[in-house]
């Protein structure tokens, strides 16, 4: 048999051995100690158990440093876990949750949810600001202002050859400023949610448990270095803004009182 599921049938086994019933409490405990004694596992190991892992894939709209560390600290302090990234080479590729099994599947649920609603923002957001940064630029050249989709257009209308170099120069700034203006929202945003988060409260138990798992298993995890983030544009500010002011009317985050890691905690989207 598996080591991880006898550790886990110990467990169970000494959740039972705790019943009134004196009967299957004392059968309970003899099966535990058996297992325990056939397979070496201590109490420490039956304890542990508990305590699971589970990793989740970074998208890449939340690859920004900024943003996947925002995110993962609001579904750390949610759900009472701790969290690390996952690397491969110099890209970050991915977070994992460690704690009680339960909270664990649950922040997974959520992470997820959160991870969908951020893409959405996005894409509106960006679909308002290619146009609204596009017609800037446009009217510094054209003395009119052009939505995105028309640029190309009015640069092919005298010479094609040059037009389109001109046209693929306007698309290469106009596509850098509107990524920078949507880093900014989404910092904004994620910033509400976070102001939001009620941290859970750990047992002294589960602190000792998961500092336990991660010792025995991550022994040499290094430390995240603080990224710099440069001082915003009044352009982009106002980007911040946007995101801050949608983020606080966009996500509720609550705990409800069922046993189902889905219902029991959750994300709701206020539309």
């Amino acid at each position: 048999m598996d080591l991880q599921k006898v550790t886990e049938k110990v467990a169970k086994l000494m959740a039972l051995s705790n019943s009134n019933n004196p009967n299957e409490a004392a059968v309970a405990l003899a099966r535990a100690q058996k297992l325990m004694q056939e397979y070496q596992i201590s109490m420490d190991d039956v304890t542990l158990s508990s305590i699971n892992e589970q990793e989740q894939t970074l998208p890449t709209i939340l690859r920004d440093r900024m943003l996947y560390t925002s995110l993962g600290q609001i579904i750390a302090s949610s759900f009472g876990l701790e969290h690390f990234y996952r690397s491969f080479g110099r890209v970050v590729k991915s977070v994992v949750f460690i704690g009680p099994e339960e909270r664990v599947a649950s922040a997974s649920y959520a992470f997820n949810i959160l991870v969908r609603q951020a893409a959405i923002v996005k894409k509106d957001f960006v679909q308002v600001q290619r146009d609204e940064v596009s017609k800037a630029y446009s009217k510094s050249i054209f003395r009119k202002e052009i939505p995105f989709k028309d640029i190309k257009k009015t640069f092919m209308t005298s010479d094609p050859i040059y037009g389109e170099y001109l046209y693929q120069n306007l698309k290469k700034r106009i596509d850098s400023e509107v990524r920078r203006l949507t880093k900014a929202y989404l910092i904004g945003w994620l910033r509400a949610i976070r102001e939001k988060v009620v941290e859970f409260a750990k047992t002294d138990e589960e602190v000792r448990l998961i500092e336990q798992y991660m010792t025995t298993n991550y022994p040499s995890l290094g430390t995240l270095s603080a990224s710099r983030q440069r001082r915003f544009t009044a352009d982009q500010m106002n980007a911040y803004r946007n995101g801050v002011s949608d983020g606080k009317n966009g996500i509720e985050l609550f705990r409800g009182v069922n046993n189902h890691a889905e219902q029991r905690y959750a994300l709701t989207h206020n539309s």
